[in-house]
C-alpha cells in the first residue's frame, strides 16, 4: 500500500470515529448543526452516502449548500456523474426538509440540478413531447411538462467515443428527479414554479457561471480560495524574519463563515490523520493543551488546508490526492517548526517548538518551511540553467550523475519532493522534505553535481567537445548515454598518459575522444597500481574548487574508483 493511500485509509477510519462520537453525544441534532459545512460534507463521506441521511437531515440549508458545494463540482462545471449519487440522498428527504433545503439553496444550482437531468415545456409556449427520450412527468398545477432522464443519460454523451458503458440510458436518477420534484410542489409551489420558469427561460452556461460564481465565494469564506490567490501561500520569505512571540496565543485571526461570525470546529480528517504522528509540528500541536488556544489553531490549520488544496486544484472529494497533498502541507510545517526550534543551529529545543505553533501564525510557519525547499530549487535551477555545460540540454545530453540527477529532477519543480534514492537505505519514488537533515542531504547533492561540471571544466573539457561534429565515429553513439564521469575517466586516461602536467588551456587543446590503442595502453601501464591512484588523486585535488571541497572530495572518489578496473570512456572506433 503506498502512504497516500495508507494516508487516506486512515483519515477515513478518523472520519469513521468522529461521526460515531457525534451521533452518540447527548444531542447529535444540536452537535450536526454547529458543524462547517466543510466538515459535515468530510463526516458524509464515511461510509456509503446514502446511509447518513438521518445525519444530513439535521442539517441547516447553508450547511447542505456547502456540501453540494464540494461535492457536485468537477473544475468549473457541475458533473452530472456526481450528481448521480447524491440525488437520491436529497430525494429520499422528507418533504418539509425538502422544501426546508430548495428555499436556502442558491436557485441557480436548483435549475442546475433539473435542467442536468430534465428538459421542461412550458404547456402555454411548447406544449407536451411528442416522445419524450425519458419520463414524461407532468406538474401537479398543470403548467409544465418534464421530460426527465436522468444525469446518468446525460454522462453518457460526455464520454469519448467507442465508450459504450453507459450510452443509450435513462438513468434511475431519473425516478429520483421525479420524486424530488413531487415533494417540491408539495412543500412550497410558488418556489417550484418559480424555478422551472428560470429553468426554462436561462441557458445552462448562464445558470452554471452564476451558480459557479456564489460556489467560489462561499468557499473562499472557508479557505478555498481561487487557486491563483490561494498561491500566495506559496509566496517565499526570508526565514530568518520569522521569530518566537510573533503573535499573542488566543489572538489568531479566525475564518470567518457566510454570516461573518468566526467559524470554529475539528480539523478535516485527513489534515487529523497527519497530525496523529510524532513529526515536529504534530508533537508540538499535541502539548498545546488550552481548550480555546487549541479551537483557534485548529480553525487555522482547517483554512491553511483548504487554502493548499485550492491552490493545488485538488478535489475535496478525491481521499487519495488530499491525503498526499495535505501530507506536503505538514511536512512543511514540521520543516519550520524545527527551523525556528533549532534556530541558530543549536538542538532542536521541544519547549521552542511548542512556543512556534503558539505564538507564530500557520501560514508563516508554512512559509518557513516553502521558503527553505525555495532555497533548494533556486540552486538547482542555477545549476541547470547557467552551469558550464547548460547548453547541451537542448541536444538532450545530461551530464549529472546519479543520484545528483535524480535530486535536481525531483527539487525543481513547484513543490520540491525529496527523492528516496537518497535515504539510507536507497528506494524507489519520492516523499515530502520534512527536516532540515533532509534540506542537507539534497543541498549535498546539488553541490556534488556542481562540483563534479567544476571539476570538468579544469579537467579540459567543454561543451565544443560534446557536439554531434565533435563525437562522430564515438562509441557509444547514443550521446544521452554520456555523463560527467564518462568524461572525466576520458580526460584523466590522457592526461595519466602524457605524464606531463599541463595547464588549463593545454588540457581543453588536448581534451578528444581515445583511440582503442591508448585504452589498452593505459590498461597495460596501470592496471591495479598504487601509482594510479596517487597520480588520478592528485590530478582530482587540484581541479576541485576551494567552496565546494567536501562535495568535490567526494565525486573525486567516486571517479578514482572507476578507473580500474576501467569503465566506459569515449572511444573513436577504428574503423
Amino acid at each position: 500500500m503506498s502512504l497516500s493511500q495508507f494516508r487516506a485509509r486512515h483519515a477515513q477510519d478518523l472520519r469513521q470515529r468522529r461521526l460515531d462520537a457525534l451521533l452518540d453525544s447527548a444531542s447529535p441534532e444540536l452537535a450536526i448543526r454547529s458543524l462547517r459545512g466543510d466538515e459535515l460534507y468530510d463526516l458524509l463521506r464515511a461510509g456509503d452516502l446514502n446511509e447518513h441521511a438521518d445525519l444530513l437531515a439535521h442539517a441547516r440549508p447553508e450547511q447542505v449548500q456547502v456540501v453540494l458545494d464540494l461535492a457536485l463540482w468537477e473544475g468549473d462545471r457541475l458533473s452530472p456523474r456526481r450528481l448521480e449519487d447524491w440525488i437520491y440522498l436529497i430525494a429520499g428527504m422528507p418533504t418539509d426538509t425538502v422544501g426546508r433545503w430548495i428555499a436556502g439553496l442558491d436557485i441557480e444550482l436548483v435549475g442546475l440540478m433539473i435542467r442536468k437531468g430534465a428538459r421542461v415545456y412550458d404547456l402555454e409556449i411548447d406544449g407536451p413531447p411528442d416522445e419524450p427520450e425519458g419520463i414524461a412527468w407532468p406538474t401537479p398545477d398543470g403548467l409544465f411538462v418534464l421530460d426527465i432522464r436522468g444525469y446518468q443519460a446525460q454522462a453518457a454523451e460526455e464520454v469519448p467515443e467507442g465508450d459504450e458503458s453507459t450510452a443509450g440510458v435513462t438513468s434511475q436518477s431519473a425516478e429520483a428527479i421525479v420524486q424530488l420534484m413531487d415533494r417540491l410542489y408539495r412543500a412550497d409551489l410558488t418556489l417550484a414554479r418559480r424555478i422551472l420558469v428560470g429553468v426554462k427561460a436561462e441557458l445552462d452556461s448562464d445558470l452554471e457561471e452564476t451558480a459557479y460564481r456564489w460556489r467560489q465565494g462561499r468557499l473562499q469564506d472557508l479557505g478555498f480560495e481561487d487557486p491563483l490567490a490561494a498561491r500566495e501561500i506559496f509566496r517565499e520569505l526570508d526565514p530568518s524574519s520569522v521569530h518566537l512571540g510573533e503573535l499573542r496565543p488566543g489572538t489568531r485571526v479566525r475564518a470567518s463563515g457566510p454570516d461573518g461570525d468566526q467559524v470554529t470546529g475539528g480539523l478535516p480528517p485527513a489534515l487529523a490523520a497527519e497530525l496523529d504522528g510524532a513529526s515536529p509540528f504534530a508533537s508540538a500541536v499535541s502539548r498545546v493543551t488550552d481548550p480555546a488556544e487549541r479551537t483557534e489553531l485548529n480553525a487555522a490549520l482547517a483554512a491553511l488546508a483548504n487554502r493548499y488544496l485550492a491552490a493545488e486544484r485538488v478535489d475535496p472529494a478525491n481521499d487519495a490526492a488530499v491525503a498526499a497533498h495535505l501530507g506536503r502541507l505538514r511536512a512543511s510545517l514540521d520543516l519550520g517548526v524545527e527551523y525556528l526550534a533549532r534556530q541558530g543551529g543549536g538542538a532542536f529545543d521541544e519547549d521552542r517548538a511548542v512556543d512556534a505553533v503558539r505564538t507564530v501564525a500557520v501560514t508563516r510557519l508554512f512559509r518557513v518551511g516553502v521558503s527553505l525547499t525555495g532555497k533548494l530549487r533556486a540552486l538547482a535551477r542555477a545549476l541547470l540553467r547557467r552551469g558550464p555545460f547548460a547548453a547541451l540540454a537542448i541536444d538532450g545530453v545530461e551530464l549529472t550523475e546519479e543520484p545528483e540527477a535524480t535530486a535536481l529532477a525531483s527539487v525543481n519543480r513547484f513543490v520540491p519532493a525529496f527523492p528516496r534514492l537518497l535515504d539510507d537505505p536507497p528506494a524507489n519514488g519520492e516523499r515530502p522534505i520534512g527536516s532540515l537533515a533532509d534540506v542537507a542531504r539534497l543541498t549535498a547533492a546539488i553541490e556534488r553535481a556542481a562540483a563534479a561540471q567544476a571539476m570538468l571544466v579544469g579537467l579540459g573539457a567543454r561543451p565544443a567537445h560534446l557536439s554531434a561534429q565533435a563525437l562522430a565515429g564515438v562509441e557509444p553513439a547514443d550521446r544521452t548515454a554520456l555523463d560527467a564521469s564518462v568524461l572525466a575517466r576520458t580526460a584523466l586516461v590522457r592526461l595519466l598518459l602524457d605524464e606531463g602536467e599541463a595547464d588549463g588551456a593545454a588540457r581543453e587543446a588536448a581534451f578528444r575522444p581515445l583511440t582503442p590503442a591508448e585504452v589498452t595502453r593505459f590498461k597495460q601501464r596501470y592496471g591495479q597500481s598504487e601509482a594510479l591512484a596517487r597520480r588520478a588523486e592528485g590530478l582530482l585535488a587540484a581541479v576541485i574548487p576551494p567552496r565546494l571541497d567536501r562535495a568535490g572530495r567526494e565525486v573525486s572518489a567516486r571517479w578514482l574508483s572507476s578507473l580500474a578496473p576501467l569503465e566506459p570512456v569515449l572511444v573513436r572506433s577504428s574503423r
